[in-house]
């Protein structure tokens, strides 16, 4: 006849994990050494601890961010911003006048949202190296941009700042605990003085000054 498990024996197999597939397979072999018992406990928190800090997700985050980056600022070397151009200006016209001087990759026109009426329109340039952008550029500053056989008075400069979709710096961390700190102390100092007003009102309103004045001998009238 089956007896009902004591809470010793319950306790015992809550502590070994009995849930567990590798302590059902260890206690099927007879294998209940202490040791044994220490290995299956340090893997099962080390799959915990990788659970908990998943430092492989967070390398691979930091690498991927530090390849987009990388990209972007190749990008960059290879983009031309074209200013003082006409609203009739096209993509497929501005790619036509620039592939003399290599492929064009891509052309994005640049938003007005800072002045209310219409101005010369500008264009982010991308070629196929930094190469071919550097030639762009030279050639546009010494010599009138030509568009459909007639020169343009549009401007080349190589593109900087003019990316809406620039990735962040990585490995940059915003440091704001020196800034919490700081807060920190001028709100106990603003509460420390207010504190000390408040006594002080506190104590005219209850005309002790007038009363240690008088006990003094000594005059607080404005004269």
């Amino acid at each position: 006849m089956l007896s009902a498990p004591s809470l010793t024996d319950f306790g015992r197999d809550l502590g070994r994990g009995r849930g567990c597939r590798e302590d059902r397979e260890a206690e099927s072999k007879g294998v209940d050494s202490d040791l044994e018992r220490k290995r299956r406990f340090l893997i099962r928190k080390s799959v915990n601890c990788k659970a908990i800090f998943p430092m492989e997700k967070l390398s691979n985050n930091v690498e991927q961010s530090k390849k987009e980056y990388a990209d972007f600022m190749d990008k960059v070397k290879r983009t031309v911003l074209l200013d003082n151009l006409s609203h009739e200006v096209t993509a497929t016209v501005i790619k036509s006048a620039l592939e003399q001087y290599g492929n064009v990759i891509n052309v994005e026109f640049v938003p007005n949202f800072a002045i209310p009426y219409d101005i010369p329109q500008s264009a982010l340039v991308e070629m196929e190296d930094a190469l071919q952008a550097s030639k762009v550029i030279k050639t546009m500053r010494g010599y009138p941009f030509m568009i459909s056989g007639m020169p343009r008075p549009a401007r080349a400069q190589p593109a900087t700042d003019m990316f809406a979709d620039r990735p962040p710096l990585p490995g940059r961390k915003l440091q704001l605990e020196e800034e919490v700190k700081l807060a920190k102390q001028q709100e106990e100092m603003v509460q420390s003085n207010y504190k000390k007003y408040e006594m002080i009102e506190l104590l005219l309103q209850d005309g002790i000054p007038g009363k240690l004045a008088r006990h003094y001998g000594m005059n607080l009238s404005e004269e």
